[in-house]
């Protein structure tokens, strides 16, 4: 018989702000895990609406679960109180919009052993068409230097270019910060923390569902915040040509798919060549497509779109993106 004792601690760290719609699912999945060694921790990013109290009802009938207000605002913020509190061997990142099977945490812990993280693959949700989507499986092995880690986000960055779906030893995370951006914070975070990771496991697993709904920061139609989302990748792409040169080009191509997203963003919501979003996303994506050592596949055809006209590359794209992520973003 296992030792209650001996387990290892694990922290579900969920920030969140204004998902009272979710936030009881959520929690009703991490309370039902079938490893009961867990520390709960929530962080209250401001809410405004009735998150904050359904945590608290949740708080007094649980004694795992707790409940911080974030040190500052926003997601990053959000995201470091949860570091600096969190209590666990281990951190697992949950989304408060979304939920996990039941076996989650307890067959990620069998996956990690000595590795440093463990990653699993996930299922969408289409919120919206109440239906689940494709099973988003992920290469399974073990990626066994920081380079190859690298290189398998930068890869898939659209998929994998997140905090949820990995358990992370809490070793690691010791002294990192998310910087301080309005979103995609993560994107900003993974390549610091890949330089502490001595290995990584990944499996094809679903332990994870992911709900796509409209209400999400993904789908904020302020263009002055997505645009954040190229502004760090072009931060990144900084941080490969100099730490992994051999890698700069994935860097650019990882960059290139949101640029060109970006356009078809602002061109489907009216903002085509009327923000200077606009004028900074086509100023980057010729800076990208210029200094690519490699373009092919639909970057090459999104290429020579891009020369005719902007806004038919960025059409383009973004019907092959919804083909290849199924989902309209």
């Amino acid at each position: 018989m296992v030792n209650f004792l001996s387990l290892p601690l694990v922290t579900i760290a969920i920030p969140f702000h204004n998902t009272q719609k979710y936030i009881g699912s959520c929690l009703d999945s991490v309370v039902s895990q079938d490893y009961d060694k867990l520390d709960i921790l929530l962080c209250d990013d401001s809410s405004t609406d009735k998150s904050a109290s359904i945590v608290s009802e949740y708080c007094s009938k649980d004694k795992r679960i707790r409940l911080i207000k974030c040190i500052g605002m926003g997601p990053a913020d959000a995201r470091n109180s949860l570091l600096k509190e969190s209590r666990g061997d281990y951190i697992f990142f949950v989304d408060s919009d979304d939920t996990l099977p039941v076996n989650a945490v307890k067959d990620m812990l069998k996956l990690i052993g000595d590795h440093d993280m463990a990653m699993c693959g996930y299922t969408p949700f289409f919120a919206c068409e109440n239906r689940e989507g494709r099973q988003r499986f992920v290469k399974e092995g073990i990626l066994d230097s920081r380079s190859a880690i690298h290189d398998f986000f930068l890869t898939d960055a659209n998929r994998y270019g997140h905090m949820w779906g990995k358990l992370i030893k809490k070793d690691v995370l010791v002294g990192l910060e998310f910087p301080k951006v309005e979103l995609y914070e993560d994107i900003a975070f993974l390549p610091k923390l890949i330089e502490r990771l001595s290995s990584c496991v990944v499996t094809a697993e679903s332990y994870y569902f992911y709900r796509i709904h409209t209400e999400s920061s993904s789908f904020d139609e302020d263009m002055k915040k997505q645009v954040v989302g190229l502004k760090v990748r072009m931060d990144n792409v900084n941080f490969y040509e100099t730490r992994y040169p051999e890698l700069s080009d994935a860097a650019r191509l990882s960059a290139l798919d949101f640029a060109f997203f970006l356009l078809g963003r602002m061109d489907r919501s009216g903002k085509a060549g009327t923000c200077p979003e606009w004028d900074y996303a086509l100023e980057t994506t010729a800076k990208l497509l210029r200094e690519a050592q490699v373009i092919k596949g639909m970057y090459r055809v999104a290429s020579i779109l891009f020369g005719l006209s902007p806004r038919l590359a960025a059409k383009a794209f973004r019907i092959y993106s919804m083909k290849r992520n199924h989902t309209d973003r």
